[in-house]
């Protein structure tokens, strides 16, 4: 064996293991980009075929929302006529309008009053055209879950959001997202796609978290490009939370008083 004949079976092994290197890499990737296909997918099967528009499920669902509408604007205006009340009161002490200011402080940080500043807005929608069945996992993601619509909220919060709402609802520390049968309920309300997610913060950072590969919207991006549509906005106005705020099991601890004691009920 010459010199010559040596090193051409030496670079003839490099070139093979290269081949190997790279087809292990392609299947690698097509595992990665499955596995997380298949998260999507998550309690898909309860929305699989249903549709919005016909029958009396969507009569039952638009009578709903009407109700629940009507008990929140009422809930609103209650609301809106006691914070009148604070500021008559705040008016007249300098001690009252110091307290109320921080009244109004805590309220804007728990979400109670509506709000308006520069941010995003990001839609939501099923990929109508594709067919979905509960014996192919990965065809469920061409519906919008309620655990996207939680990555989406989680990852703006990541990026900087100051108040977020989905479709009109705002989210606040007790709002729950969660699929119940055929739609997606935000704080009990149900809601039918598309679902608008709208964030209040700086927009370019809001954007550029939004849009980070392998984030949610990138991987509803790869199974149609219609499910995801996300624009800066210069002025988002969120509302108010309009649910229960009330705490009927947890009581507030006396500073100096041991937490383990009694509460007397």
């Amino acid at each position: 064996m010459t010199v010559y004949s040596t090193g051409f079976h030496h670079r003839s092994y490099i070139w093979q293991l290269t081949l190997v290197s790279f087809v292990l890499g392609l299947i690698l990737a097509a595992t990665i980009q499955t596995a997380s296909q298949v998260s999507r997918a998550g309690n898909g099967p309860d929305r699989e075929g249903f549709v919005f528009g016909s029958g009396s499920s969507a009569a039952m669902f638009t009578d709903l929302n009407k109700q629940i509408h009507s008990l929140q604007s009422e809930n609103s205006h209650l609301r809106r006529n006691t914070q009148k009340l604070n500021d008559q009161i705040a008016n007249r002490t300098g001690a009252a309008s110091t307290l109320n200011q921080e009244l109004l402080d805590a309220q804007e940080f728990a979400g109670l009053t509506e709000v308006a500043g520069p941010g995003i807005q990001v839609t939501l929608n099923d990929n109508s055209g594709a067919q979905v069945s509960t014996a192919n996992p990965v065809s469920l993601n061409n519906l919008v879950h309620d655990a996207d619509i939680m990555e989406v909220v989680n990852e703006m919060k990541i990026s900087g959001a100051e108040a977020i709402a989905v479709n009109g609802q705002r989210i606040v520390n007790s709002s729950t997202i969660r699929c119940v049968g055929p739609v997606i309920q935000v704080n009990g309300v149900p809601c039918a796609p598309p679902y608008i997610v709208q964030a209040i913060g700086e927009p370019d950072s809001l954007y550029g978290g939004m849009n980070l590969p392998g984030g949610i919207l990138s991987q509803m991006s790869q199974t149609s490009p219609s499910m995801v549509h996300m624009v800066k906005e210069k002025k988002v106005i969120l509302p108010a939370f309009s649910g229960d705020t009330q705490f009927h099991y947890a009581h507030i601890v006396p500073v100096g008083q041991d937490p383990l004691a009694s509460t007397g009920s």
